[in-house]
């Protein structure tokens, strides 16, 4: 029996670099298109020193605006996140 050599596809997403899991998309892209969001940026790299730091509820009705504003500006919740928590740390600095 001879073995097939296997041609790994790279995600289609400009920057990814990740390997296909479905229809031209790493499995992170992937989901996104399930979820109904147009993939378009990288998925950022995890184990970076990175910890979950803010567990915090919302309303879904503000849930659902924040994420309709976020994705005018082109953020995640995590990089809102982010920018808030550094000018707040920054702000104490000083």
């Amino acid at each position: 029996m001879r073995r097939r050599a296997v041609r790994h596809r790279k995600c289609q997403v400009a920057g990814c670099g990740r390997d296909v899991h479905s229809r031209g998309y790493c499995a992170s892209h992937y989901r996104q298109l399930l979820r109904g969001t147009v993939p378009s940026r990288p998925i950022r790299e995890r184990g970076k020193g990175e910890k979950p730091v803010l567990a915090v509820r919302l309303p879904g009705s503000l849930i659902s605006t924040m994420d309709r504003q976020l994705r005018k500006v082109g953020l995640s919740r995590a990089e809102l996140l982010e920018q808030l928590v550094s000018r707040w740390v920054r702000r104490l600095a000083h």
